[in-house]
């Protein structure tokens, strides 16, 4: 294993993450490109087993880690949010349908309604509880965590590989938006320049969106999260905030 960190792994960091991202994101596009399809494929689709895989051997590559663990402590600074902790995963969503209809082919591994039905029937839920398509929106939360999860490791990937000003493995986007009202720019994604910035002003978290649509800019993972904490405070007030109406005219 050092041998092979050593003549192989060295220096080709960038590479490797490039390549995995690639393929991740061919594989989105063949699945639907969504995390939120009527019947998501939970090995495959977008925020399934796959994209945990996906960053578990970039981790594995970069970090040098062994188990899950070690790659929780060591690529990652801060948790994702995520109101699903006590969901079940992708993980068990499709071991509990498998059974109903077999081993699943390659690519289709999607959870449709009967195998919902079978799946929150082999998961215990109590009559009531849980059905098919609550199993569904309990997966989509599953899903979001991934993403958030996705997002939070790349970011810190950026932090501790990137080159000031440029993102590890990733195009920086080198233009400059006309008006950053108040935001800035982290390595080419749309940011805020400090924790409190939407408490301070709850009306910023719609302008952040209108921003990042009108610019076609990413959002970065920590204003997202900040967002996600911060979006209890948007109120019918903020909704018929002058600047809120005039980012909706625009969007």
């Amino acid at each position: 294993m050092q041998r092979f960190r050593s003549k192989l792994v060295a220096g080709t960091a960038a590479e490797f993450v490039a390549a995995k991202l690639a393929e991740r994101d061919e594989r989105h596009k063949r699945m639907g490109d969504s995390r939120y399809l009527v019947e998501p494929n939970v090995k495959d689709g977008k925020g399934g087993l796959r994209d945990l895989h996906a960053l578990y051997w970039i981790g594995k590559y970069v970090h040098g880690v062994e188990e899950p663990a070690d790659w929780c402590a060591q690529a990652c600074s801060a948790p994702p949010s995520s109101g699903a902790s006590s969901a079940p995963s992708a993980s068990s969503g499709r071991c509990a349908a498998t059974p109903s209809v077999g081993r699943p082919r390659r690519g289709k591994a999607r959870l449709r309604p009967p195998e919902a039905d079978c799946a929150s029937h082999a998961l215990r839920r109590p009559a009531g509880e849980i059905r098919g398509r609550a199993l569904h929106a309990i997966l989509f939360l599953n899903a979001k965590a991934v993403g958030d999860l996705t997002g939070v490791f790349l970011a810190q990937l950026d932090e501790q590989l990137g080159r000031k000003g440029t993102r590890f493995a990733l195009p920086t986007i080198r233009r400059r938006p006309r008006r950053l009202a108040g935001f800035v720019l982290d390595r080419g994604r749309l940011s805020i320049p400090g924790d409190d910035y939407f408490a301070k002003e709850p009306v910023r978290l719609i302008e952040l969106f209108a921003l990042a649509a009108r610019e076609q800019l990413e959002i970065h993972p920590a204003a997202m999260r900040a967002a996600s904490r911060d979006a209890r405070l948007i109120d019918e007030k903020v909704r018929r905030d002058p600047r809120a109406m005039r980012c909706s005219s625009r969007c």
